[in-house]
């Protein structure tokens, strides 16, 4: 490969990797709707914005985890493109479970700052209305 073509291909290859990815979810198991959808919420990394989402999407969020019928493990990957105005673009992934099963587990890619339509915001609303549907969100 000559050497421009070699820059360009590298080039393509980081903003493909740094460019948002929508979310997407994949159902393993129905929701027990027996009790109320009381989300926890369990985070190394940006906790408190991810909590807010969920609550924008209609969740009702536990500091409890004994409170909780439905767990939300959420993990964010490092920081992809740090050149968005709504914050560093990073992977997120959310691991949703009740009572131990997995539910539900949704990636994406965007930016994680505190500004409506980041990332979270669009993995909270996708989780409301096509994972758990409509009726589990308060």
């Amino acid at each position: 490969m000559r050497r421009g073509t070699s820059k360009a291909f590298l080039a393509l290859l980081a903003a493909a990797c740094s460019s948002p990815v929508p979310a997407e979810f994949r159902l393993y198991a129905p929701l027990d709707r027996s009790q109320p959808p009381v989300v926890f919420v369990s985070s190394a990394d940006l906790r408190a914005p991810i909590e807010a989402s969920l609550e924008r999407a209609g969740f009702a969020i536990t500091q409890s985890a004994r409170e909780a019928s439905i767990f939300v493990a959420a993990s964010v990957g490092g920081v992809r493109s740090s050149g968005t105005t709504c914050g560093p673009v990073r992977n997120v992934r959310y691991e949703v479970r009740q009572f131990g099963v997995v539910l539900a587990i949704g990636r994406a890619r965007g930016p994680t700052g505190e500004c409506p339509g980041n990332v979270f915001d669009e993995m909270s609303r996708k989780l409301a209305q096509g994972v758990l549907g409509e009726s589990a969100a308060r």
